[in-house]
C-alpha cells in the first residue's frame, strides 16, 4: 500500500485533463463539473426521418427549447426529441402538418 505522502502528492500533480471524471481533484474541496444530458433530435419530413443532431441540456425544458430553435433554421416542418428511448417532445412549425412516427408521442 501506497504512503500518505505519495498519495498526496499525486493527486495534486494529476490535470483536470488527466483525471478521468473530467474534474478537478484537490487536496481539500473538490470542485465537479456539472453534467448535462445527452439529447437527440430527428428532423421528420413525412413519415420519414431526413436528419438527426444530437444536443446536451440540463432537463427536457432545455433540450425542448433547443430544438425548437434547430427547427426554426432547418428546412424541415417537425422535430422529436428523445433520450435514449424516452420520447421527450415534439414540435411542429405548422400546426396543419400531421406527423407520424413510432414514439409513444405519436400523432
Amino acid at each position: 500500500m501506497a504512503s500518505a505522502w505519495w498519495r498526496v502528492s499525486r493527486a495534486t500533480t494529476i490535470s483536470a485533463g488527466a483525471n478521468s471524471r473530467g474534474s478537478m481533484c484537490t487536496i481539500g474541496a473538490r470542485w465537479w463539473r456539472r453534467r448535462l444530458a445527452h439529447f437527440r433530435c430527428y428532423f421528420i419530413a413525412g413519415e420519414c426521418i431526413r436528419a438527426a443532431q444530437d444536443i446536451e441540456a440540463d432537463d427536457d425544458a432545455g433540450a425542448l427549447a433547443k430544438a425548437n430553435e434547430l427547427i426554426l433554421t432547418s428546412e424541415f416542418l417537425a422535430i422529436e426529441v428523445w433520450q435514449r428511448a424516452r420520447f421527450v417532445g415534439r414540435h411542429t412549425i405548422a400546426p396543419d402538418v400531421k406527423v407520424i412516427s413510432g414514439g409513444r408521442g405519436a400523432a
